[in-house]
């Protein structure tokens, strides 16, 4: 079964890591956990889908306000990994992140 959640643990982190490594191909996995701290010190947050055990779609994400948009939450880093794609996980994830934003009280997602 799919299961969606935030990365909360250095476990779900690391498992992310492969996957957004797609995206963000300069990423080296030693310094990942010390500069997501960083982001994280920002407000950063990562959402991933897990499917068998295995992590096959990543969001990294913030929440913030502005005054041309209110409250909004802003995804910079959206991948599938290769091997689960076109299987609805980019798509679960999505409406994962927009019912967030909702509860989250923010008015876009960018």
């Amino acid at each position: 079964p799919m299961t969606i959640d935030l990365a909360r643990t250095d476990a779900d982190k690391l498992a992310c890591f492969p996957v957004l490594k797609e995206l963000r191909t300069h990423l080296v996995e030693a310094e990942f956990l010390p500069q997501l701290r960083r982001l994280e010190r920002q407000d950063y947050q990562l959402a991933f889908v897990r499917e068998e055990g295995t992590v096959t779609a990543v969001a990294g994400f913030w929440i913030s306000e502005a005054f041309a948009y209110g409250k909004y939450m802003h995804v910079y880093d959206l991948v599938t990994g290769a091997d689960a794609r076109s299987h609805g996980h980019g798509a679960a994830l999505i409406h994962f992140l927009k019912t967030l934003a909702s509860d989250a009280g923010c008015a876009q997602l960018h």
